[in-house]
C-alpha cells in the first residue's frame, strides 16, 4: 500500500494541507506495525510494570485496526489515501510511554531521558512559537561542539587504545615508514611477517585524507585528533553537502548533520571502542557518494573539472574500505538502462577512466596478495565472534581482560529469526527518528535521488540483516550503520516538513508531532555526549601509565633479541591489542599474533613444544632468540616464576609479568656466523661471516636479498627460516620485499 503513496506525497517545499483523519490513521497504523514488530513484547513504562503485548503476534491487532479505520473513513478509495508524516512522528509517542527507552543499548537510555525528551519537546514549542525554525542550523555546531568538548574531557591527554585502536595505528605508523611499497615484509613481528592488511581494512583511506598531520606529528600525538577530525568534523560535513546535493535546504541540511552524529550507539562501538577507523570513514562519505551517483544517473549533475576530481578522490576514498562497494549494487542496472545518456554526458568518460587510473592496480594487488577468493570460501565468524568459549583457558582468560565471547558458534546459514533478532537489536541502539520516519523521508525526497536512495536502503537493510549471516567473515552487519547514515538525509526532509506542517497548521493537536519530533532531536546530543564521557554500555579505552611501564620494561631488558608473550594475547594490552609495541619500543617482538586475526585460543608455542616439556620450551624460545619473556596468563606466570634459575622476574603489574632469560646470550644465526646491522619495520641488514648461513627469519618466497641467495629451512615443524647460500663474505645483505607490482608478475604471492 505504502508504494502506492509514493506518487501522491507532497514532496518537500509544496504547499502544506490541512490534517486529514484517514490520511493520519494510516501512517500512524504503519508506523504502529514497524515498531510493535521491531519491538516484539511490549511493557507500558518500564519492562514488567503493565504489559501491552505481552507476545509480538498480538501487537499486530492494533495497528491492523488503525490502518482498517483509515480504510473506512476514505470510504475503501486507496487512491485517496497518502502518508502524513504527522502520523509516523506520532510513532514516537508510542516508543515514549513503552519500555522501549528502557531496554539495553539503547541510544537514549532510559528511564531519565524521557526528562530530556520533554525539555527538547519545550525548547521546539518555543522555536515554533516564534516562527524560527531555521534556528535548528544552529544545532549542528553546537552538538559538535559539545561532542568534541566530552570526548577530550573524558581523554584527558590519554591516547585512545581500545580493542583495535592500537593496531590502526599501528598501520598508521607503518604506512607512514613505507608507503607506496606495500605490502612489505616486516620483520620487527614473529621473526617476520607479511604487512599487507592496508587494504582489508581501509587504512588508505585515512591515511590519505590527514597525511600532513602524520608527515608532520608524531602519530601518538596526533592519533585522537585524527579520530576527532572523522567522527565530528568530516561526518556533518559529508552529510550536509550530501542533504544539499540531494536538493534539501537549511535547516534540512544541518538535521541530516545532526542526525548522523547521533545515529546510533553502534555507531560509536565500531568508531571508539572496536577502533575501525577505514570502514568509519568510509561510511561518512557514502552518503555523498549515494548522492553523487542519483544524480549522475538522473542526468541532473554538471560534472566540470572540479567536480570529476572531487567526485574521483570521494570514491576513492571510500573504496579504500572494499566492502563500501557492495552498497552500490542495486545501481547497476541503472546504469546498465542509462548507460547511452551517461557516456554522452559531459565529462562522464573521464571520470570513469580516472577511477579506473586511481583503484584498478591497487585492487589487483589487494585481490591477488591477500587471497581474498579464498577469505570468502571460508567461513569464519564475524567481529563480534571472537572466540571459542568451549575453550576453558581462554574463556577464563577473556573473561578477566573483557574480552568478547559468542558462545554460540556463527554459522553461514540463514535462519529468519535470526534476522528478525539482528533488526531489532541494531533497532534498539539507533536513533528512534531514523527508524520510524525512514518511509516519509524516503518517498519526500527529490525524484532525482528518491529510486537510488530507496533501492539502496533497503539493499544495505538486506545484508546488515540476511547477508551478515551467509557471510559472517565479511561482517556484514555493518551495512546496517551504512544504512542509518544514508536515512539520515530522507529523515531530516521529514523532520523539517513536521515541524514546517505545525508552524501552518492552526488547530494545537497537530503541533503534537513536532513537538515529540523535536523532543527526539534535541535529547539526541546529550545521550551522544554521555557515549563520549563513557557513561553507556560500551566503554571505550584510553592507554593506561602502566604501558610505559611496559615499553621501558623491554626497552631496558630485550638488548640484542627479541621479547616474547606468552599464551594468547588478544586486548590484553590494557584493553587493547601488543601491535605497536614493536614500534613503541623499537625492539622486535613475538606473539601468538599481534592482530586480530585469531578466531580461538591459540598458544604461541605449539603443541610439541609443551609436549616436550622446559627443553621443548627452551629450544622454542632459542629459535626466536627470546632474551625477555613476558607472561599474563597466571598458569605461565607460575611456570617462568617456578624456574628461577633460568628466567628472573625483572617486572610486574597486574598484567604483565617480565621474566629475564639468565643463561641465554642473543644470537639471530642457527647455522653459520654473522653479525644483524639492523632490522626495521621492513628489511633486515646483515653480514656473515660464512658463505652459507641459517638466520632466525621467517621465510617467505616474495623476499629477495643483495649478495646472497635465498631459500627456506625447515628448523620445525610449521617453522621456516631463511637459509642464506653463496653469501659474500664480509659485505652487507640487505633482506626485503620483492615490490607489489613485481608480486604480482612473478606470482611470488
Amino acid at each position: 500500500m505504502a508504494s502506492n503513496q509514493a506518487a501522491t506525497i507532497a514532496p518537500a517545499g509544496t504547499a502544506p494541507r490541512a490534517l486529514n483523519v484517514a490520511d493520519f490513521l494510516l501512517s500512524f497504523g504503519l508506523v504502529t506495525l514497524l515498531f510493535t514488530s521491531l519491538a516484539g513484547s511490549l511493557s507500558f513504562w518500564e519492562e514488567g510494570f503493565i504489559d501491552l503485548f505481552p507476545a509480538s503476534r498480538y501487537s499486530i491487532i492494533v495497528p491492523l485496526l488503525l490502518i482498517f479505520s483509515a480504510l473506512a473513513k476514505s470510504g475503501f478509495r486507496v487512491t485517496d489515501l497518502r502518508l502524513d508524516e504527522r502520523g509516523f512522528a506520532c510513532g514516537l509517542l508510542v516508543m515514549f510511554i513503552s519500555d522501549w527507552p528502557t531496554r539495553s543499548y539503547n541510544l537514549l537510555q532510559g528511564p531519565f531521558i524521557r526528562g530530556e525528551i520533554i525539555l527538547g519537546a519545550l525548547g521546539t514549542l518555543w522555536i515554533l512559537r516564534a516562527g524560527r525554525v531555521a534556528l535548528l542550523r544552529y544545532a549542528l555546531p553546537l552538538t559538535v561542539l559539545l561532542l568534541v568538548s566530552c570526548f577530550f574531557i573524558e581523554a584527558r591527554g590519554r591516547l585512545l587504545f581500545s580493542d583495535d585502536n592500537p593496531t590502526f595505528l599501528y598501520r598508521l605508523m607503518l604506512l607512514k615508514e613505507n608507503f607506496p611499497s606495500i605490502p612489505f615484509f616486516n620483520p620487527l613481528w614473529n621473526a617476520g611477517i607479511e604487512s599487507r592488511d592496508f587494504f582489508a581494512t581501509g587504512s588508505l583511506n585515512v591515511f590519505f585524507l590527514f597525511a600532513p598531520l602524520i608527515y608532520l606529528f608524531q602519530l601518538t600525538q596526533v592519533y585522537n585528533f585524527i579520530i576527532v577530525l572523522i567522527l565530528f568534523v568530516l561526518l556533518p560535513l559529508s552529510l550536509r553537502l550530501a542533504a544539499k546535493l540531494a536538493g534539501l535546504k537549511t535547516p534540512a541540511t544541518a538535521i541530516s548533520g545532526l542526525l548522523a552524529l547521533t545515529c546510533s550507539l553502534l555507531w560509536y562501538r565500531w568508531a571508539l571502542k572496536y577502533g575501525t577507523l577505514g570502514f568509519v570513514t568510509s561510511a561518512c562519505l557514502l552518503p555523498l557518494n549515494l548522492v553523487v551517483a542519483a544524480r549522475l544517473l538522473s542526468g541532473t549533475l554538471e560534472l566540470h573539472g572540479r567536480t570529476v576530481l572531487l567526485t574521483a578522490l570521494s570514491f576513492t576514498l571510500m573504496l579504500f574500505w572494499s566492502p563500501s562497494g557492495l552498497a552500490f549494487i542495486p545501481l547497476i542496472p541503472l546504469v546498465l538502462i542509462r548507460a547511452p545518456k551517461l557516456l554522452r554526458q559531459r565529462n562522464f568518460i573521464w571520470l570513469a577512466l580516472l577511477l579506473l587510473l586511481i583503484n584498478l592496480p591497487w585492487i589487483i594487488v589487494f585481490w591477488r596478495v591477500s587471497n581474498v577468493g579464498s577469505f570468502l570460501k571460508t567461513e569464519k565468524p564475524s567481529y563480534s565472534a571472537m572466540s571459542d568459549a568451549s575453550d576453558p583457558a581462554y574463556a577464563a582468560s577473556a573473561q578477566q581482560n573483557d574480552t568478547h565471547i559468542n558462545t554460540k558458534p556463527r554459522t553461514s546459514s540463514f535462519s529468519a529469526k535470526t534476522s528478525l533478532k539482528m533488526l531489532r537489536e541494531n533497532s534498539v541502539s539507533t536513533n528512534p527518528l531514523l527508524v520510524l520516519l525512514a518511509l516519509p523521508g524516503l518517498l519526500l525526497l527529490p525524484a532525482r535521488v528518491r529510486l537510488a536512495f530507496i533501492l539502496c536502503s533497503g539493499w544495505l537493510l538486506l545484508l546488515g540483516s540476511v547477508g551478515a549471516q551467509l557471510k559472517p567473515q565479511l561482517e556484514l552487519e555493518r551495512m546496517l550503520i551504512l544504512c542509518y547514515l544514508c536515512l539520515c538525509i530522507p529523515v531530516a526532509g521529514s523532520v523539517e516538513r513536521v515541524l514546517r506542517l505545525a508552524q501552518s497548521e492552526h488547530r494545537k493537536i497537530a503541533v503534537l508531532p513536532a513537538l515529540v519530533v523535536g523532543g527526539y532531536l534535541l535529547a539526541a546530543p546529550f545521550s551522544t555526549a554521555a557515549i563520549l564521557l563513557n557513561r553507556s554500555i560500551e566503554r571505550f579505552y584510553f592507554a593506561r601509565a602502566e604501558l610505559q611501564e611496559l615499553v621501558e620494561t623491554i626497552n631496558s631488558n630485550t638488548h640484542e633479541g627479541r621479547a616474547l608473550f606468552s599464551g594468547f594475547v588478544l586486548h590484553d594490552l590494557y584493553h587493547g591489542h601488543i601491535a605497536p609495541l614493536a614500534m613503541l619500543t623499537g625492539k622486535p617482538l613475538v606473539a601468538s599474533s599481534p592482530f586480530h586475526d585469531q578466531w580461538r585460543y591459540k598458544e604461541i608455542f605449539p603443541t610439541t613444544v609443551t609436549d616436550a616439556g622446559d627443553s621443548g620450551i627452551d629450544s622454542f624460545l632459542d629459535l626466536m632468540n627470546a632474551t625477555l619473556v613476558f607472561a599474563h596468563e597466571e598458569r605461565w606466570q607460575e611456570y617462568f616464576a617456578s624456574r628461577p634459575q633460568e628466567f628472573e622476574r625483572v617486572g610486574k603489574d597486574d598484567h604483565f609479568w617480565a621474566f629475564r632469560r639468565k643463561n641465554y646470550r642473543s644470537d639471530y644465526f642457527l647455522k653459520g656466523v654473522g653479525e644483524i646491522i639492523e632490522q626495521n619495520s621492513n628489511s633486515v641488514r646483515l653480514t656473515t661471516t660464512t658463505p652459507d648461513a641459517v638466520i632466525k627469519f621467517s621465510y617467505f618466497n616474495f623476499l629477495t636479498s643483495t649478495n646472497c641467495e635465498l631459500s627456506p629451512f625447515e628448523a620445525a615443524a610449521g617453522l621456516k627460516l631463511i637459509q642464506l647460500s653463496h653469501c659474500r663474505v664480509g659485505e652487507e645483505i640487505l633482506i626485503h620485499a620483492l615490490s607489489p607490482l613485481e608480486r604480482v608478475r612473478r606470482g611470488a604471492l
